[in-house]
């Protein structure tokens, strides 16, 4: 990473660089931190705690997928800041349903990225930059991609559990967009 973070990012000090910052530099899993999976009405989350090599920023990577449409899935980094709040930097999602349907990246794999303006105006929940993608199609290809993307380590170790996660739900019976079309 070519740019170097602070030690502490607030709302008075958030730049699109150092978002992006936050984004990109390398993080692996907190080991004294377990890992949580729950299931939810009709979707499987799971949290992994993550820190940065420098471990001054702590983050949290979520999967949510589904139970029931295989391509309905998110992949998330969240930041927690020096106040405990959670706040989305980063987002790879599935096609999905929702509230804003006028926005046509919704109907394909895309992701949101949080913007310098989403930061200081209050919407941490919801990033507004938003680019369709088609380096994944399935969860397991996205979950690649957000681990390369921000640069989280321990790839190996992380898809191992990712799998034994998938194989507790039951997730064999998810119809996929194809089977949809079809």
């Amino acid at each position: 990473m070519d740019f170097l973070l602070p030690e502490s990012i607030d709302d008075t000090n958030a730049t699109q660089q150092m978002i992006d910052g936050l984004i990109a530099c390398r993080k692996e899993i907190e080991s004294r931190r377990k890992k949580r999976s729950i299931q939810k009405r009709q979707n499987v989350e799971f949290e992994y705690p993550l820190i940065s090599i420098d471990n001054n920023h702590r983050f949290i990577m979520k999967v949510r997928q589904s139970t029931i449409l295989a391509d309905n899935f998110s992949v998330i980094l969240c930041y927690i800041n020096k106040d405990e709040d959670s706040i989305i930097l980063f987002r790879c999602n599935g096609p999905h349903s929702g509230d804003n349907m006028a926005q046509p990246e919704h109907f394909l794999y895309h992701t949101h990225t949080l913007s310098e303006d989403d930061w200081q105006n209050g919407r941490k929940s919801y990033p507004n930059i938003r680019a369709v993608v088609t380096e994944y199609s399935t969860v397991d290809e996205a979950i690649q991609y957000f681990v390369n993307t921000c640069g989280i380590n321990d790839q190996k170790h992380f898809f191992k559990t990712w799998q034994s996660i998938e194989e507790g739900y039951e997730l064999s019976g998810q119809l996929t967009l194809e089977d949809i079309g079809n």
